[in-house]
Formats: structure tokens, C-alpha cells, sequence
């Protein structure tokens, strides 16, 4: 935890311990509305508290809805972690709402039994869990090196949960 953000880590289902990571960028407060602070007289040194959701009382004790004064700020950016790990729901509650998920995709859906069995997941079940997370974007990563094509990955995913990114290593992707 800083200034810029937060990280919580979330239990995944691995045959050894292992936890998955949510990133969540801290906001800064409402948005100022500069003409309507000039036509209500807030100085600019009480800018800051109104970022914070005060209201302005003036020298004359005439309070001004912080809602006159303000705007919605942005909302938090969220990016959550999960890799190593069987299909479970068991983190559903820390990725839900998250504006990209990276989630491993060890396995095509053919071999779901072989995934389970060494507690990976497959392209479908990290799309499936995106879709019931509300994410906005799902990107696939940690691909079984059998497969020499990830195209296919993409592919299954995409029948289940549309803005998906099979990634590449060394690679940056942008939230």
C-alpha cells in the first residue's frame, strides 16, 4: 500500500501454496469544477477538501453542496493476477469488477481433465471466470509449452468472453 495504490493478495487453488494478486490504483478524489469554484468563491487552498467530498462554507457561514462544486473523479483502475491455479470461483469476490484479469490458460479445453488433474485451467474455464468477474479484458498467459500455436487459445477464449490478449512473454500491455 502507497499513494499510487494497493496490492491484495487472494488464495488460489495450486497442489502447493499460491496466491494471486489485485492491483488497484488509488484515485485522487472528485474532480474539480474550476467555474463554479470562481462563481461560489472557494479559494484555491480548499481545493483539496473538496476533492475529498466537503462541502465549502463561506465567510458569510452559506454552506455549498460539495455536488455543486465537483464531479465524479476517475474510478480506480483494477488489475488482478491469477496463474496457477484449477478453475474455482473461491477468488471470485477479489476480481470481480476488475478492468483486466491476466489469468493462465496452461491448457486448450480438450485437455481439461489433464489441467484439473495438475491444477491448472484451461483457455474456456479463465473465460468463463472473466465473464462471471465482470472483467474488462481477460489476457491468457502460462501456455503448456506442448502447444506450439497459442492462436487456438484465443480462439476457445474468445466463443466465451470476447476482449481477450493472449500474451507473449517479455511483452507490455497496456490497462
Amino acid at each position: 500500500d502507497n499513494h499510487s495504490f494497493t496490492i491484495t493478495s487472494f488464495p488460489v487453488i495450486h497442489r502447493i501454496t499460491c496466491h494471486g494478486f489485485l492491483v488497484e490504483t488509488k484515485t485522487r478524489g472528485r474532480r474539480i469544477l474550476p467555474e463554479q469554484c470562481v462563481e461560489y468563491k472557494v479559494p484555491v487552498a480548499f481545493y483539496e477538501n473538496l476533492k475529498q467530498g466537503e462541502d465549502y462554507t463561506n465567510e458569510n457561514g452559506i454552506a455549498v453542496s460539495n455536488k455543486l462544486l465537483t464531479a465524479d473523479g476517475p474510478l480506480p483502475r483494477r488489475y488482478a493476477y491469477c496463474a496457477d491455479t484449477v478453475f474455482t470461483d473461491s477468488f471470485l469476490q477479489y476480481i470481480t469488477g476488475a478492468d483486466a484479469i491476466y489469468h493462465e490458460s496452461t491448457y486448450l479445453h480438450e485437455d481439461k481433465d489433464k489441467a484439473e488433474a495438475r491444477y491448472h485451467t484451461t483457455a474456456v474455464q479463465a473465460a468463463e471466470l472473466a465473464k462471471m468477474a465482470g472483467a474488462g479484458q481477460l489476457l491468457l498467459g502460462h501456455f503448456s509449452s506442448k502447444y506450439k500455436d497459442t492462436a487456438p487459445f484465443a480462439q476457445e477464449a474468445q466463443a466465451v468472453f470476447p476482449n481477450v490478449v493472449v500474451t507473449e512473454e517479455g511483452k507490455v500491455y497496456e490497462i
